[in-house]
């Protein structure tokens, strides 16, 4: 989803505020919620929001800048309460390389995410189904708490929940035991004695695989 309304928009991931982003990923929660597990379609996004610039500061030149995404109308927003100011956010922005814009066996290959600033493209608003609208609506009707910005986003549950993140308790169940220095030492390779049973036992099985003479197992 977050590539096809970047595309249609024609921003690059860094171009989008840290509340346009709480729209996009909040709005994907909540229409994954009350879908039932369906994933948000285009043109519902298109219809809910539009694209507007962050204003720029006085005395600044007019330039390519970073965009949010606001309601059209009187609409409200899905997600509620978010920030009004979110201070030294640009400065936390990280860039990726490589072929990341692109899923193992994605069904839309050629869906690539701008890379460069440009202007938002002013997309109209289109006429939504039947079974939209009562998404929509059963969003809207909702208690305000669970549209809240502090119940989805601030703990990352809709992250863990989409898959967009790894919950803390898999992170556990998936990191391996530190071992013990009894354990590493149990490990440890040991060191044949000359002269041993052991080492003339060894030493028999490397000569005869050295003349070919059979595949024992060490």
């Amino acid at each position: 989803m977050f590539r096809r309304i970047l595309r249609a928009y024609d921003l690059a991931p860094t171009q989008v505020a840290p509340n346009g982003w709480s729209q996009m990923v909040g709005g994907m929660y909540l229409w994954f919620r009350h879908s039932f597990g369906m994933e948000m379609p285009l043109h519902v996004f298109q219809s809910v929001y539009q694209p507007r610039k962050l204003p720029r500061k006085k005395g600044k030149e007019e330039e390519v800048g970073w965009y949010y995404f606001c309601p059209w109308g009187s609409h409200k927003p899905l997600v509620t309460g978010c920030p009004s100011s979110i201070k030294q956010w640009k400065e936390s922005w990280f860039w990726v390389k490589g072929n990341w814009q692109r899923v193992y066996d994605d069904p839309e290959p050629d869906l690539n995410v701008p890379s460069v600033y440009g202007i938002a493209s002013p997309l109209p608003r289109c006429e939504l189904l039947r079974e939209n609208i009562d998404v929509l609506r059963s969003i809207y009707e909702a208690d305000s708490k669970g549209r809240s910005y502090n119940f989805i986003l601030n703990r990352q549950r809709c992250l863990v929940e989409l898959g967009l993140v790894t919950s803390k308790a898999e992170m556990d169940q998936g990191r391996r035991p530190r071992p013990t220095l009894a354990k590493l030492a149990k490990q440890r390779p040991r060191t044949l004695v000359p002269g041993s049973a052991e080492d003339s036992s060894q030493r028999k099985v490397i000569e005869d695989l050295s003349r070919g003479g059979g595949t024992r197992r060490l």
